[in-house]
């Protein structure tokens, strides 16, 4: 019943976004500062590896093929596998399927709930993840006021940044009027078909490095764990994993284009992941029906 749920949540919501009219907004982001295409992933090297397995929380998930805890223990014996693995999926351009499949496990919440519960991130996409992200602070292509995904930016910098910006309209004496957009399972709707073209036309990641990614995307499948019952298998048409890291960057990718619409309609705005800070300041006798306007 809950694997349905969460399917058929998907699919309703989708339906209500059904348009006839299909508009790339690819143009309305500058792709003139993609210096350098990203075409392929370099090799990853043993000590590369063995720094991303020690720096990794000692939790494990039930999909692992060992506790992390051993894996840390054994890692000079396992290295040279574990490295070829990832050396192997970079040049086939294969995600293992085995490593596609999710397992959720339903629970309230509350703050007695260990939140890294779901999590589990794998070397091989930390190792992709270091490579795309270098190409994105390379060529300038990161989200300016996106403050998730992205080093030395967090909520506090995004409470920082709208506070800030309230506060020096209030010493102007004008007035701001805050709109804040939470989306509806803004990671689980994702088109893919969408989110390739953004990785392409707008982040200039193509060749091999895109076919890897396609592979990513493609026969994901989800698991709902109840005590020790499994349901089915159920096939992923939509979204990205949120427990896994290349999961939320491939969704503040999908959203780049955002940012550019709404300077265009002269707001001003803060991303933290899917939570949206609109807002606008003006002079409450003179500007407020152009400001409602906007």
């Amino acid at each position: 019943m809950f694997s349905s749920f969460f399917i058929n949540n998907i699919q309703n919501i989708r339906l209500d976004l059904q348009t006839d009219q299909m508009h790339s907004i690819d143009q309305d982001v500058d792709t003139s500062s993609v210096n350098t295409p990203l075409e392929m992933f370099t090799h990853a090297s043993e000590d590369e590896v063995k720094t991303l397995i020690m720096k990794s929380p000692s939790k494990s998930c039930s999909l692992d093929p060992l506790p992390t805890w051993l894996l840390k223990l054994c890692v000079s014996e396992l290295l040279p596998i574990i490295t070829a693995i990832v050396n192997v999926s970079i040049d086939s351009c294969r995600l293992p399927p085995v490593f596609k499949c999710a397992q959720i496990r339903p629970l309230l919440k509350k703050p007695t709930l260990d939140p890294d519960i779901l999590k589990n991130s794998k070397v091989l996409e930390k190792v992709v993840d270091t490579r795309i992200e270098r190409h994105l602070v390379e060529n300038g292509l990161h989200e300016e006021l996106q403050s998730a995904y992205h080093r030395f930016h967090s909520t506090e910098t995004a409470f920082l940044k709208v506070q800030s910006d309230i506060l020096e309209s209030l010493d102007d004496v004008f007035v701001t009027v805050l709109v804040m957009l939470d989306l509806s399972a803004a990671f689980d709707i994702l088109n893919h078909g969408i989110l390739l073209s953004r990785f392409e036309n707008v982040f200039g990641i193509s060749g091999a490095v895109l076919k890897w990614i396609t592979s990513y995307l493609t026969d994901c499948f989800q698991v709902v764990v109840i005590d020790t019952e499994h349901s089915k298998p159920v096939l992923l048409k939509y979204g990205v994993p949120q427990g896994l890291v290349l999961g939320l960057k491939k969704y503040s990718i999908y959203a780049k284009p955002l940012g550019a619409i709404i300077r265009r309609h002269g707001l001003s705005y803060h991303f933290y992941a899917d939570d949206t800070q609109l807002y606008i300041s003006f002079k409450p006798k003179e500007d407020a029906v152009k400001a409602q306007s906007h």
